[in-house]
């Protein structure tokens, strides 16, 4: 076994019978592995989480480039968010107060003062704050949401990390979940591990990861609710959801009227949170009906539509990661669409659209350049490029 040769050149074959002429090609069976001595210094869950180990079958050239990857990806998201003036993002200044005077206040005073918001966050900053400063904090929520998006993308398709990170680069809701809506953006960085764990079917770890999002922003909620509903339901009941909540959303019919109908507060305190957490209103947002969020909310879907119709396979021929994250896609955007109503509410949006740049990256993938489905694939991944570097621009 360790060696392969080339019956046409005449070497000795896989059976061990010689063969005239030609030489001998020395193959290893096991492809060289550089790097492993470097990931051999992590765990082994992190190893599995991250994919940056070399596995079976890869070369040591490809398992550099993806280091390459991680570390760029990474560096971008430290001088671009972390180390980010404090007047960019309407939060940044409330939060470099809030870091600053966490020095000076017990881990109990901490809980005492910020017990109805998000306690679990600021106890962890006043973690990261003894440790490296107040900068220090920024730069530590960056780097999570930015490995938290490469760990997501990995799980997914460990080949293939250059489309998604490059549409990732342009989204505005990663730069503002790592720059501005920072609890919500560390909430998020949990909730995107979690889900590679359970796709990697690590179930233990994943609802480890899952819940504790809940200490750093209690919005998690939504996401974990549709990510347990993604398990169970199915795409063409979810596609009849979202085409009921936006007929719903333009009669002015929204989840609000639920809240005035129900007394969510006397059920829960994390319920009751929430929707106080939507409460908080702002005289420049732009509430009600919102066409721009959901054409760019529909464009996967649409997008996984036109493949499968092309493709004239179904949905369940999809992979089954695909699967999964487009079904959470479709009920976070469920959510999102009939909570139109509420200032902030593309917060929510923010849950779905992590995982935009994934789905349509992914999905379709391997067409051809004379299939249709490789034409469809191009026009929408620059067309998400256009509009996200309109936004930011």
């Amino acid at each position: 076994m360790g060696e392969v040769v080339d019956d046409a050149l005449g070497c000795r074959s896989s059976s061990g019978k010689a063969v005239k002429g030609g030489k001998k090609r020395h193959h290893s069976v096991h492809p060289p592995r550089g790097l492993d001595p470097i990931a051999s210094y992590m765990p082994s869950v992190l190893r599995s989480v991250t994919g940056l180990s070399t596995k079976k079958g890869e070369d040591s050239v490809s398992a550099i480039l993806r280091w390459y990857t991680w570390f760029v990806f990474v560096f971008v998201a430290i001088a671009m968010i972390g180390y980010r003036d404090y007047g960019v993002g309407v939060d940044t200044y409330g939060y470099s107060i809030a870091f600053d005077t966490l020095g000076s206040i017990s881990y109990a005073g901490v809980y005492e003062v910020w017990s109805d918001r998000d306690a679990g966050f600021y106890i962890l900053s006043k973690f990261i704050a003894g440790i490296i400063g107040t900068r220090g904090v920024f730069i530590f929520y960056s780097v999570i949401i930015a490995i938290s998006i490469l760990v997501i993308s990995s799980a997914t398709n460990r080949k293939n990390l250059y489309l998604p990170i490059a549409i990732y680069a342009t989204m505005p809701s990663m730069y503002a979940l790592g720059g501005n809506v920072i609890r919500q953006g560390a909430a998020v960085s949990l909730l995107l591990v979690g889900t590679s764990l359970a796709i990697k079917n690590k179930k233990i770890y994943s609802l480890l990861f899952l819940f504790s999002s809940i200490l750093l922003h209690v919005s998690s909620l939504v996401y974990i609710l549709a990510f347990f509903t993604a398990r169970i339901a199915k795409i063409k009941t979810l596609i009849i959801c979202i085409v009921t909540a936006i007929v719903f959303t333009l009669s002015g019919v929204g989840l609000h009227h639920i809240a005035q109908i129900v007394d969510v507060g006397s059920y829960s305190r994390s319920i009751y949170r929430l929707t106080e957490y939507f409460k908080y209103s702002s005289g420049g947002y732009d509430t009600g009906l919102r066409l721009d969020f959901i054409v760019y909310t529909l464009i996967p879907i649409i997008y996984i539509l036109l493949v499968i119709s092309v493709r004239k396979i179904k949905m369940r021929d999809l992979d089954y990661k695909i699967n999964f994250l487009l079904k959470i896609y479709m009920i976070i955007s469920v959510i999102f669409i009939m909570s139109m109503s509420y200032p902030y509410s593309d917060r929510i949006g923010a849950y779905a659209w992590i995982l935009m740049p994934i789905i349509i990256s992914y999905a379709g993938e391997g067409s051809g350049r004379n299939d249709l489905t490789y034409l469809i694939r191009l026009v929408t991944i620059l067309f998400v490029l256009a509009i996200n570097i309109y936004i930011l621009y």
